[in-house]
């Protein structure tokens, strides 16, 4: 188990180094397969030697080879990150916690998820190239791999996932369609169509659930970053005409949405017991 559990990993650290292909290319519309790696600062190619996950970032403490520029640890972050939720989802398949075939989707979705996060905190968009695909992905998978929701067509498993799947996209792209609305621009169209790739890959219980959990942390963190810049501004008026330079609300997605893949039955369930 340990053994499979450490060559996950390593997957999940080689598909974290794809990812930053993606992170630093699609906001930029660059092609993710040609040219090969290169540096941003001298545009040297990488060699093999120097593109090891995570290895090779600290044989070259941080620097290119070529030019002796400074790499950004956002590299080194994503590569672990990835890898870490790699061995996570594996050790509980392992446990049982998921089939085979939802362990591959939850692996697709987690990367998309990565790569959105990082994009998004860096650009502030969420690329049309990842949630446009993740939806149509998430909407056939759900023909193989089988929602539990229950509806008049249960015993038609296909149809009945795909129903769940397509409510999903609804819940998920409608309810932040229409939180845009009212809000008059507090929402990006980026947020509603990632809504709707969670909703198309999880079905529309867990995405009301992710976003619940994405507004209430965003609240949270929004109150305590707002409370910060009010120190540094003038009033508190101030820091409020600031609040749209906050960490944008794509990550928070992204969070809730693998903490209700791991926990969200355990939190429903919690949340009935209570109320």
């Amino acid at each position: 188990m340990i053994f499979r559990t450490i060559v996950t990993f390593i997957l999940g650290t080689c598909v974290g180094s794809f990812l930053n292909v993606c992170i630093w290319r699609l906001p930029r519309n660059k092609s993710i397969i040609t040219p090969r790696s290169y540096c941003p600062s001298c545009r040297a190619p990488v060699r093999g030697c120097d593109n090891i996950p995570l290895i090779s970032y600290f044989v070259l403490k941080g620097r290119c080879r070529n030019c002796r520029g400074k790499i950004s640890p956002r590299y080194f972050i994503v590569e672990l990150l990835t890898g870490m939720i790699f061995a996570l989802f594996y050790f509980n398949y392992l446990l049982g916690n998921f089939p085979p075939g939802e362990l591959f989707l939850y692996l697709l979705l987690t990367s998309a998820l990565i790569a959105i996060t990082f994009i998004d905190f860096e650009h502030k968009i969420i690329p049309d190239k990842i949630t446009y695909p993740g939806i149509v992905v998430g909407l056939l998978a759900s023909l193989i791999v089988k929602h539990q929701a229950p509806f008049i067509f249960s015993h038609i498993p296909e149809l009945n996932s795909l129903i769940d799947s397509s409510l999903g996209v609804l819940a998920g792209g409608g309810l932040l369609w229409a939180i845009a609305i009212l809000s008059k621009g507090g929402m990006g169209g980026g947020d509603i169509k990632l809504g709707a790739m969670i909703g198309a890959f999880l079905g529309w219980q867990p995405t009301l659930l992710t976003l619940l959990l994405a507004f209430f942390v965003g609240a949270v963190v929004g109150v305590i970053l707002m409370l910060l810049k009010l120190f540094t501004s003038k009033s508190l008026k101030a820091a409020w005409k600031k609040r749209k330079s906050f960490i944008p609300f794509g990550p928070y997605l992204a969070l809730a949405a693998l903490v209700v893949i791991f926990k969200g039955q355990a939190i429903m369930d919690w949340y009935f017991r209570i109320f």
